[in-house]
């Protein structure tokens, strides 16, 4: 995924109400038709009684993968999975061209009083928040 890429995407968000968002990503689990035995325990999640892997995805929602990942064990949760996001780490740490040069602007209430903020870099949409 490049920076151009992500870029891409902010128009997108911003029109949904989502400014300074440039992707979605999520961990989904993809069946596998058959495991090694003695891995089959790691590859059997508590939502199903088959074997999976996790794959954690990201996206924008033009119907664009723009990074995923080899797949882990599908006991693996999320959190655990996204560590090894190369696009989301890099986001997240600052160490990404993208993150450098988002600027947005948002609105918060301070003392009942409407105000402007700005804000530097730019965030992924997730599900059950993956990083504090």
């Amino acid at each position: 995924s490049s920076e151009e890429e992500c870029d891409d995407c902010g128009p997108e968000y911003k029109r949904s109400g989502f400014r300074g968002c440039i992707l979605s990503t999520v961990a989904t689990n993809v069946v596998l038709e058959k495991c090694l035995y003695h891995l089959a325990n790691a590859h059997r999640g508590f939502k199903k009684t088959h074997m999976a892997q996790t794959y954690n995805m990201t996206v924008n929602h033009c119907q664009k993968i723009l990074y995923t990942m080899s797949g882990h064990p599908v006991t693996c949760n999320d959190k655990l999975v996204v560590r090894f996001n190369n696009l989301v780490v890099g986001l997240r740490d600052g160490t990404s061209d993208v993150a450098q040069n988002g600027r947005f602007t948002l609105k918060e209430m301070v003392d009942g009083v409407m105000k402007e903020r700005e804000y530097i870099g730019c965030y992924v949409i997730v599900d059950k928040g993956y990083h504090n």
